[in-house]
């Protein structure tokens, strides 16, 4: 292994970071940027696996140093790569496990064996230790509830079958909790999570994904015989409340009411009585502040039907000074329109229905939150508080001595690459 720098974090999570664009791994990437940047290199490894037919053909881990590919190796080929100082020796500062999906434990625990002296931060993006069903929606699309998963409250769901997968994740964690801090975006997944796992609760530490910089003073006035604005943000989809929008912009729009509707990302299709706003960090376009910043958007609506864990969306909403209307299943941004007084929480779709056809109360809840001129920030930036946590001397890998695995590995890296390439490459 060649790093760039002498120190390095080892980070590991199910999804390669090169082709993947979900939060988790825009996570992964920010840290990898923060932590090159204060002199630190990022060693990111996730698995590559084939299965046919439901047998595992093979079972390796991709690496990407710094952000580029460097290969895949079987896990004892892997500590035999770590483990290898072609330039002086390297220290090893902190494991951190961004999540468990697609992960083989048994290989994952070999890892941390063999790395036995260095300290584990878990991240809890979401609800996987918990239950398959990571964003704790049964198989009805219903939000579970609170509570450890039994026979009894999880019985109807037809993820219940698959309850041991959570346990055997438990059972990991449990093996290692001597040597690990669990990080939770928010106090959200700290406390659903701490009380499905009671022994982890005084090992969870709360790191913000950003931190909020200045006040953005824009967007406080009305605009004058101009219908108000109403953004749906983010995607069009079920967990999201995408058909609880497209039904109450429906009764809306019949009842009449005074109110333009926006769709503020990937478009579903074309409606009659939404506009699209394609929005994003490629191709040029506009982020979710600057669109609603120029379309001075008056209201959002964040329905999520489940407890999110933090919501990049609603910091990008409160920076663009919108109000917000939020689902009180949504976890973290329910907690924060509550704790920033930027909007209002409602219970359900009927109530979602009345708002949004009541233009002149929903007017009057926008001015009566403009009037207090308290603003939301001016930009958000990357919390580095997870680079300080991490800050020590590190530990050196022990050599280990690995032959070369042959021609059955030459072969699968050779045709996984040249997968990859054309992936990366959009073909």
């Amino acid at each position: 292994m060649q790093l760039a720098n002498k120190k390095y974090i080892l980070s590991i999570s199910g999804g390669n970071i090169l082709t993947s664009l979900g939060g988790t791994e825009k996570v992964i990437i920010t840290h990898q940027k923060m932590f090159n940047a204060s002199g630190i290199s990022y060693v990111y490894i996730y698995p590559v696996t084939k299965k046919i037919a439901g047998f595992q053909l093979y079972y390796y881990w991709g690496v990407v140093l710094d952000g580029a590919m460097v290969g895949i190796f079987e896990t004892k080929a892997l500590l035999s790569f770590l483990s290898c100082s072609e330039n002086g020796e390297y220290f090893l500062m902190k494991v951190h496990i961004h999540h468990l999906r697609s992960i083989l434990l048994d290989q994952l625990s070999e890892i941390l064996d063999y790395i036995r002296e260095a300290e584990i931060f878990f991240y809890l993006h979401d609800y996987y230790l918990v239950c398959d069903s990571y964003s704790l929606m049964d198989s009805s699309d219903k939000y579970c509830g609170f509570g450890v998963p039994s026979q009894e409250k999880c019985g109807d769901c037809a993820l219940w079958k698959f309850h041991w997968h959570a346990e055997e994740r438990r059972k990991f964690i449990q093996k290692y909790l001597n040597r690990m801090i669990f990080i939770a975006p928010s106090e959200c997944p700290a406390e659903i999570i701490g009380d499905t796992i009671p022994e982890i609760r005084s090992r969870i530490r709360i790191i913000y994904h950003q931190k909020a910089i200045g006040e953005y003073t824009g967007n406080r006035d009305s605009v004058p015989g101009e219908p108000l604005r109403v953004a749906f943000c983010g995607l069009p989809i079920r967990i999201k409340g995408w058909e609880d929008f497209l039904y109450a912009t429906e009764i809306a729009t019949q009842r009449g009411a005074n109110v333009q509707f926006y769709h503020l990302g990937k478009k579903d299709k074309e409606y009659v009585h939404i506009i699209n706003c394609p929005v994003g960090f490629q191709n040029g376009r506009k982020t979710m502040t600057e669109m609603l910043r120029e379309l001075k958007a008056d209201c959002v609506i964040l329905w999520s039907g489940w407890p999110e864990t933090y919501s990049y969306v609603y910091y990008e909403c409160f920076a663009a000074n919108t109000f917000i209307l939020a689902n009180a299943l949504s976890g973290n941004i329910a907690k924060q329109v509550i704790k920033n007084c930027n909007g209002i929480v409602l219970s359900g779709r009927d109530e979602l229905v009345d708002l949004l056809s009541d233009s002149d109360k929903l007017w009057k809840l926008v001015k009566d939150y403009r009037a207090r001129r308290e603003y939301g920030p001016l930009e958000l930036v990357e919390n580095d508080e997870i680079i300080i946590l991490s800050m020590d001397d590190g530990i050196t890998i022990e050599p280990m001595d690995c032959k070369k695995l042959g021609i059955k590995r030459k072969i699968v890296e050779k045709a996984y690459l040249y997968h990859l390439k054309n992936k990366c490459c959009g073909k």
